[in-house]
């Protein structure tokens, strides 16, 4: 059937062929989008409002999600397989798959683009971009090796889209204030020399040890990870609290030998370039799902992912996006 089926496509003209491709990546894409199946997969273990795992089923909802009734006293409340996660209320279900997988495709789509081929408000692109970004948080988090390279990644603070401000400021400009300031955001950027990246948003402000060991937690192990960075007093202190081995550089002198941040310097290249260029800046309340989403495209590029499965993954999802300040 398939050497069939592809003999006459060699027959038809380029119209034709449009019309098949379009056909087939619409079944394609049906089939993968298992969201149902996903859902009871990654379904919840305790009710979202209360935490309590006293809880009994209560039926079906029209669309086949079962849903549950909480059991606590003083709760009484309702939820379902989905509740919390990415896609709990969204409607056009059936679009999920395929938004994932043009997200993740190595093409960072602008709204107004994302929209256009989705056939979508961007009002909703933007929500849909967002909840599936939180929603990735729990996603690829697991041990460095060898040689650890860690630095600090300064942005300025940005309320791009907030209404009523009384002055804009241009994208990848200069502070106003000289050193870290409250217009200093901090990124702290981690990467090994394989293929484990982590980029995380800590804080507004001086980078301090215990945002790093808020960061890393136990990810470094300190028989196989030796940490390099420049002369920072806070990846200092870090490093001797974990009694973790640090190789440090003058940074003016930007090495020591094979001790270097050379990679995290490279990513943050193109973090920046991204963020600034393609992107047109973004807003500090939204920085750490751009990092998710850098991070996911920089990571599919060398592993195989399942984009669509991880998502699922983090059941709070729905409920850290609307809660976001």
């Amino acid at each position: 059937i398939i050497a069939q089926f592809t003999k006459a496509i060699t027959t038809i003209d380029l119209k034709g062929k449009e019309v098949v491709l379009e056909t087939l990546k619409a079944s394609i894409f049906s089939e993968k989008n298992t969201f149902s199946e996903k859902i009871k997969e990654h379904k919840r273990t305790s009710f979202p409002h209360c935490e309590s795992k006293e809880f009994s089923k209560n039926g079906l909802s029209k669309k086949g999600i079962q849903t549950y009734i909480c059991k606590a006293s003083m709760c009484a409340k309702f939820f379902s397989d989905s509740s919390g996660q990415s896609i709990h209320w969204i409607h056009r279900k059936n679009d999920w798959y395929h938004f994932i997988d043009l997200m993740f495709d190595g093409e960072y789509r602008s709204i107004r683009k994302m929209a256009e081929v989705m056939n979508m408000s961007t009002l909703t692109v933007f929500d849909w971009r967002h909840k599936i970004l939180v929603g990735l948080d729990l996603a690829i988090i697991e041990g460095f090796n060898g040689i650890v390279e860690i630095d600090d990644l300064l942005f300025i603070f940005s309320e791009k889209g907030r209404r009523g401000l009384d002055k804009t400021k241009k994208r990848g400009g200069k502070s106003s204030k000289r050193g870290d300031s409250s217009e200093s955001v901090k990124v702290l950027a981690t990467s090994d020399r394989v293929n484990t990246m982590k980029f995380d948003f800590v804080r507004i402000g001086r980078l301090k040890a215990k945002d790093i060991e808020n960061c890393l937690g136990d990810l470094l192990d300190n028989d196989l990870n030796i940490l390099t960075s420049d002369k920072h007093p806070s990846i200092k202190s870090y490093a001797k609290k974990k009694g973790v081995k640090h190789e440090s550089f003058l940074a003016k002198n930007h090495s020591r030998g094979v001790y270097h941040v050379n990679t995290v310097n490279q990513k943050a290249r193109e973090l920046k370039n991204l963020m600034n260029d393609t992107l047109k800046g973004v807003s500090t309340k939204y920085l750490q799902n751009y990092l998710i989403w850098f991070k996911m495209i920089q990571l599919k590029s060398i592993i195989e992912l399942d984009m669509f499965n991880s998502v699922f993954m983090k059941t709070n999802a729905w409920y850290d996006f609307h809660n976001r300040e």
